[in-house]
């Protein structure tokens, strides 16, 4: 029988945690923290394919930004500065001389309030159960221009679909693109990395990065090692990446203009992990960073490629690039977007 469950973690004053379960919800549960909306663990079929620190609290102190929900802008804005009709914003600078993630007070390191919880029919038997939840973005927060008043819903479904819908309103011009920074590792032994995954990305063109991960250029992906549009295994790309100075994966990939998918498969545990979104593109992050100073809940301290990231969001650092197109919304139109992960059992 599925349920959902209300929890609240007592650490010490102002560092408590509250943490939203649906459990037994056909092959789906999922577990969300309200601090920086996090998704702290993600089971399908009784196995967790999202990493999940072992101590609740380090979310906190988390800088690899595991499982958060992140905004106003996620990725690098270069050197932490915007122009809005032409008034600069400076923004802050917690990424060298970049903002990053939406800067020191970015969505992450916001608590969120619980909205509720409702089932929701989508059609011949099948059922939805939602947990919704809102924060707000105060003007001038992080640089930022405007109040933003944000609200995001988690579906799941029975044959095993979670969908992240986020909504916006603000009352002045501002930038916005809101994504989620889980790290999937679809092995059923957890102490494997991702190396042994496969991806496919309907993606003919990709951004070139500057060494300090701004975008520089388009690219395309024939003949390069970005070339994903037919599956390819994951640790070869990083250690061609590795061999030519690159700590690994973490780029922008353009979708298809039809059709914006990808795919992430483990063979060793017969899994698929489909993801379809509105948004323009995804950064592909093979968790390059991660290391000992973390203490991971099932895969134990941290190392490089324990998991990877798949960031759906509008094109990185728009505002201050000629060639992209800028992700403003203004007090007329607000902001939607939608990723749905789709976990499937490969034949």
């Amino acid at each position: 029988m599925s349920r959902i469950v209300k929890e609240e973690l007592i650490f010490e004053k102002e560092k408590n945690l509250k943490r939203y379960r649906i459990e037994n919800f056909g092959d789906l549960s999922i577990s969300i923290l309200d601090y920086g909306l996090t998704i702290e663990s993600l089971k399908y079929k009784g196995i967790n394919r999202v990493l999940t620190l072992k101590n609740p609290q380090d979310y906190f102190t988390n800088k690899h930004f595991i499982g958060s929900t992140i905004g106003r802008v996620a990725g690098r804005l270069s050197k932490g500065l915007i122009d809005i009709d032409g008034r600069k914003h400076p923004l802050d600078q917690n990424a060298g001389a970049h903002c990053l993630h939406g800067g020191f007070q970015g969505l992450s390191h916001k608590k969120w309030k619980y909205c509720g919880s409702y089932p929701v029919s989508v059609g011949e038997g099948e059922e939805e159960l939602s947990l919704e939840f809102s924060t707000t973005s105060k003007d001038g927060e992080g640089g930022f221009p405007g109040n933003l008043n944000i609200k995001a819903r988690f579906s799941i479904c029975k044959k095993g679909k979670l969908t992240m819908e986020y909504f916006a309103k603000t009352d002045k011009k501002t930038p916005i693109t809101i994504t989620n920074h889980s790290y999937f590792n679809l092995n059923k032994e957890p102490m494997r990395t991702i190396e042994n995954h496969y991806l496919i990305i309907n993606s003919r063109e990709y951004l070139q990065l500057k060494e300090d991960k701004i975008p520089k250029v388009f690219r395309g992906v024939e003949g390069t090692l970005f070339d994903f549009r037919d599956k390819r295994n994951l640790g070869e790309a990083i250690q061609q990446l590795k061999k030519s100075g690159e700590e690994g994966m973490d780029h922008p990939f353009i979708f298809h203009q039809e059709e914006k998918k990808l795919q992430l498969l483990c063979h060793l545990s017969n899994t698929r992990l489909a993801i379809n979104t509105t948004e323009p593109c995804v950064i592909v992050y093979s968790g390059n960073l991660l290391s000992q100073d973390i203490q991971f809940k099932e895969q134990g301290p941290g190392k490089p490629f324990q998991g990877v990231c798949l960031e759906t969001q509008w094109y990185p650092n728009a505002l201050n690039t000629d060639f992209l197109p800028k992700n403003f919304i203004s007090p007329q139109e607000g902001y939607y977007s939608k990723t749905e992960y789709e976990f499937q059992q490969i034949e």
